[in-house]
């Protein structure tokens, strides 16, 4: 008797260490990673509702997602009407961070009706030689999506001024491909003490709302590029670049739902 107890107690712990490296695996390969900071009030709630998980212990069936007691999982016998269901939605190894994630992503696919779509490798190498991103120590997109009808690819991307694995931004990135106008151009926001010291200096830029035109290389396209441009005039806190033809534009700050929103009414607007 003693033995089985014991096996048991083995068994739990098992399941215990292997839920968590599997809820880990899932942040770090699907790219729903929360960021590590100090101990907070939301670190010491968590450590409780994991302390409480314990204490109240069942195993989920992963065919049917059953929550069953040990005896239950040992016999293989319980009453499908009779038992609770497993809810990630309760889960408290789930952080908020991956639930706006995943609520994003079905977002984008339910309602928005886009596709999931890998990064392609000539992709990689286009995005990789923006400036947009040239300021970060490193960057990557988690999730990526597009819409065919409207040649754009929508990604979730985390940058890290320093280590990715302790301080990141999550944010939202737009890629509309192929607008056929040559050139290459970033659009730069200012607040009104740059402006000044442009004004000061004698640098005068062409400015669509808060953001400053600077060429890097010049288009015979201008008026069409510029007409282009002056749609982001009333949209703040963008990082924006327009390359050979294709036009980018990210979240400088953490993506929200607004920003979903505020990019698909900019979206109607460019495509």
């Amino acid at each position: 008797m003693f033995a089985s107890i014991i096996l048991i107690i083995i068994v739990f712990a098992v399941f215990v260490i292997g839920s968590y490296i599997f809820i880990k695996s899932i942040n770090s390969e699907k790219g729903f990673v929360t960021k590590l900071k100090k101990e907070s009030k939301s670190d010491k709630q968590y450590f409780k509702n994991l302390k409480t998980s314990l204490e109240d212990a069942y195993i989920i069936d992963p065919e049917t997602g059953a929550k069953l007691s040990l005896e239950q999982a040992e016999s293989g016998n319980w009453n499908s009407d009779e038992v609770e269901y497993y809810d990630d939605e309760e889960d408290p190894f789930l952080s908020d961070e991956y639930r706006f994630f995943k609520e994003s992503s079905s977002y984008y696919i339910e309602n928005l009706k886009y596709e999931f779509k890998e990064v392609a490798d000539d992709a990689i190498d286009l995005i990789e030689s923006l400036h947009m991103f040239a300021k970060y120590n490193e960057y990557f997109f988690f999730k990526t999506f597009s819409k065919v009808e409207k040649n754009t690819l929508i990604g979730f991307v985390a940058v890290s001024l320093g280590n990715i694995e302790y301080s990141r931004t999550n944010q939202l990135f737009c890629w509309i491909k192929n607008l056929g106008f040559s050139g290459h151009y970033i659009l730069i926001e200012k607040n009104k003490v740059e402006e000044k010291l442009l004004q000061l200096n004698g640098v005068n830029l062409k400015t669509f709302g808060s953001y400053h035109c600077e060429p890097i290389k010049k288009s015979t396209y201008e008026p069409q590029l510029f007409d282009l441009f002056s749609k982001f005039s009333e949209i703040k806190g963008l990082d924006i670049e327009y390359k050979e033809g294709h036009l980018f534009f990210k979240t400088k700050n953490e993506m929200t739902q607004e920003d979903i929103d505020r990019f698909e009414a900019l979206l109607d607007q460019l495509t």
